[in-house]
């Protein structure tokens, strides 16, 4: 039979050929046909076998043969890539899921592909500001090419902060201030003292003496 093996996608059809039975040759396929050429629109991937069937005189000869069609799946995307945020050097990932069968992927950063990138995966490590975009992935089978959804990815160079203190006037007072300076990050920020709280004054003021911490954080995070 040819062809001995052949591929379509959900949907299609394949034509089968039973080759060399002779004229007086009696054809007969295991689904019922009885024509040398059969068209076949299996939904899922199926075995065909024929048999050519000779009479002469010293008997009947039977020569079987088989070939299957292999149903793929067209691609359907179940979940995109998101977008996301983060600091420069920290691992941002992006994923996509789909339904399919035999799918290739490639990664696109602002529409450029991304070597290596060929998985259902992207994992990006210590990132710079140069890796700030739009990603996208194609994902690739035998019955066609389907685009995600975009992402984006919005990096910042991290906020570096100090602080000066300015003590308490006498002990047991509430008269103690902390001046917080900062750089870089992205956006508006927010001093938090211990962690509590959160405001947009870069002082803070009426402590006791004691240990503090401040930090602070941009839209980022």
């Amino acid at each position: 039979i040819t062809p001995a093996t052949a591929a379509i996608c959900s949907g299609g059809s394949a034509t089968l050929n039973l080759a060399g039975c002779p004229t007086a040759g009696k054809i007969q396929w295991a689904s019922g046909q009885t024509t040398a050429s059969i068209t076949v629109r299996p939904t899922q991937t199926t075995t065909y076998e024929a048999t050519c069937s000779v009479t002469g005189p010293q008997g009947t000869t039977t020569a079987t043969a088989n070939s299957t069609v292999t149903v793929n799946q067209p691609i359907s995307i179940v979940g995109s890539p998101v977008s996301q945020s983060g600091c420069e050097n920290s691992t941002v990932v992006f994923e996509v899921s789909a339904n399919g069968s035999g799918i290739s992927y490639s990664w696109t950063r602002n529409g450029a592909a991304i070597a290596g990138a060929n998985g259902p995966r992207l994992s990006l490590a210590n990132v710079q500001g140069s890796q700030a975009g739009t990603y996208a992935v194609s994902l690739t089978n035998q019955c066609g090419t389907v685009n995600s959804a975009s992402a984006q990815l919005l990096l910042s160079p991290g906020v570096t902060i100090g602080a000066t203190p300015s003590p308490a006037l006498c002990a047991g007072t509430s008269t103690g201030q902390i001046f917080a300076t900062s750089t870089g990050g992205t956006g508006p920020r927010q001093y938090l003292l211990n962690g509590q709280g959160g405001q947009e004054s870069n002082i803070f003021t009426n402590l006791k003496a004691g240990t503090y911490q401040v930090s602070v954080k941009d839209v980022i995070g």
